[in-house]
Parts: structure tokens; sequence; C-alpha cells
């Protein structure tokens, strides 16, 4: 069951009897869900995970990195454990040990929603998006079509109406797109002045050798 204990006002930690339940642990949440929750929040303190049957977990929100003590490649089955203790470890980051592996923090939230596909997107249609950085492709775990959805808005701000009219992907497949990649802060939304002088979407007539093309890989 997931826990989280809080360090005390002078930095210790508090005894197994002072942790407290994450609201989700009700619901048996699985580790990518609290993660998800946990990303959208303000932290003063760096977070350590104990997950069941694969090690630790570290976040250090301060220098936008985590840490495992097992393989990234297990990261994907890790974060969907239901049997994980959160802890507040402050700010101060230990010298990683050899056998630790340390990645960007924006992987690790992209990651932890691939996990979490059917999430609804709390994002109003006619909000113009923008990318902010491509991800790390090579490095990430991804499909086809999530580049050609940071193509789609690399040129220019896009809403999600947009994106729909301009793509021949499912709403379910761009919204899926759109909670992770909000999530690790590669795409962001526009600000006011962003989206005033923004270059209007133009619809492309249909036909045509060009437009076949854009078809088939998914536009």
């Amino acid at each position: 069951m997931p826990l989280l204990s809080i360090p005390n006002e002078h930095g210790d930690r508090p005894e197994a009897a002072n942790q407290r339940e994450l609201p989700e642990a009700q619901a048996s949440s699985s580790l990518a869900r609290t993660l998800a929750r946990l990303g959208r929040e303000h932290h003063r303190h760096n977070l350590r995970v104990r997950i069941a049957d694969f090690g630790l977990l570290e976040l250090h929100f301060d220098q936008c990195s985590y840490r495992t003590d097992f393989p990234v490649a297990e990261l994907p089955r890790a974060l969907s454990a239901r049997r994980y203790v959160v802890t507040a470890i402050g700010t101060h980051v230990d010298t990683p040990a050899p056998h630790c592996s340390e990645n960007p923090l924006t992987d690790l939230f992209w990651i932890a929603a691939q996990q979490l596909k059917d999430e609804a997107l709390a994002l109003p249609e006619d909000a113009p998006l923008k990318l902010a950085q491509w991800p790390n492709f090579p490095r990430l775990p991804h499909r086809v079509e999530h580049i050609q959805l940071c193509g789609m808005l690399s040129g220019h701000p896009m809403s999600l109406r947009e994106m729909r009219a301009h793509s021949a992907l499912s709403p379910a497949s761009i919204a899926a797109f759109l909670n992770a990649a909000l999530a690790a802060g590669y795409v962001q939304r526009c600000s006011d002045d962003e989206a005033l002088f923004a270059p209007k979407v133009v619809p492309m007539a249909r036909g045509g050798l060009l437009q076949r093309l854009l078809n088939r890989i998914g536009f």
C-alpha cells in the first residue's frame, strides 16, 4: 500500500507510525498515477520511492533529474506497481552510487504518462498549445504518431480542436500524447500574447499528391 512520510522541521525522518497514506492509497493506485499527481504539485523536498520487487527511485525536483538503482528498461513495469513507499528526503543530493542510473525528470513523467492512456485530458479544446522542446525519442518509449504530433506543433501553436481537424489520428491517440507531453513539459499552453500573434492554421485543400502523402503519415 502506498505511503508518504514527511521529515520533521529538523530534517529527521519520522517513525513508521507517523506515516500517512496518500489519498490514492484507498484505490490502490499505481505508482504512475501517484507520480502524475506529484508532478503537478510544487515540492520543497525531493522524494524517494521504494518499489516492491524493483528497488529505489529518487525524484530530485531541484535538479530536474531522477535516479534508479535498477535498469531503466524496467521502469515502465515498475511504474505499474501498487506496493511502494514515498518518502520526502529534503534537497541535499548525495553523489549517485556507481550502480545507479540518473536521467532527466521529464523522461520519468513521460514514461509514467504512458501508463495512463485512458486519463481524461483536462484542457479546453480551443486552448492554443506549443511545442516547448522536442522529446529525446531515441531514449524514450514512443510511437510514430508521437513524432507526427510533435511535428504538427513545431511549426505554430495549435489547439486540441485544430489538431483533431488536421490529423487522421484518433481523438484518443491525440489526448494520450498530449497528456504525456504536457506532464513532461514538452508541450505547453501558449501565453495570451503568443496566442494573439500566432499564425492561423489554414486548412489544406483535399486531393493532390502532397495531400495523399500527408494522409499516409497521419496528417
